[in-house]
């Protein structure tokens, strides 16, 4: 037979049970942010658009980390690992954000330096082409067809 009971095997800890209240307050903060989501998407607020979504998107994940996944209440080494998750994945999107800033300052750059000019066309607002895509490219014989 053990000596040890079944407190003893847990260490002192218990575990903690939510109360209902909790899940029912952040399942309905969770849904008026959804409508917020959906509410901001059809406004047009320039280049604020996408932080407005990122920022509601990580309210909206805190709140789920903290409630339903019980993090609030959370007293060890998972708190650590949670912010260094959100710490290097800052990071990952600093540099995503930078890229995607800096792409059409690099275009020239590169031109100069390296004597590299694209093959793309940048078509701007309002121009429209005079060709499309599709047409530059020769339609099959029914030779070529046959062959393959």
């Amino acid at each position: 037979m053990s000596e040890h009971s079944h407190s003893d095997s847990t260490h002192g800890r218990t575990h903690f049970v939510v109360p209902v209240r909790y899940y029912l307050a952040t399942l309905s903060a969770l849904l008026v942010l959804t409508v917020l989501t959906v509410g901001v998407s059809r406004i047009d607020l320039g280049i604020l658009n996408v932080a407005a979504a990122l920022a509601i998107a990580i309210v909206k994940a805190s709140l789920v980390m903290l409630f339903f996944m019980g993090m609030r209440w959370e007293k060890s080494f998972n708190v650590l690992i949670i912010i260094g998750t959100f710490f290097f994945m800052s990071i990952y999107f600093m540099f995503t954000l930078a890229d995607t800033l800096a792409r059409g300052k690099a275009d020239p750059i590169e031109t100069s330096r390296f004597g590299f000019k694209s093959p793309v066309k940048i078509i701007k607002p309002g121009e429209e082409s005079s060709r499309s895509s599709h047409s530059e490219s020769p339609a099959p014989s029914s030779e070529s067809t046959a062959k393959h």
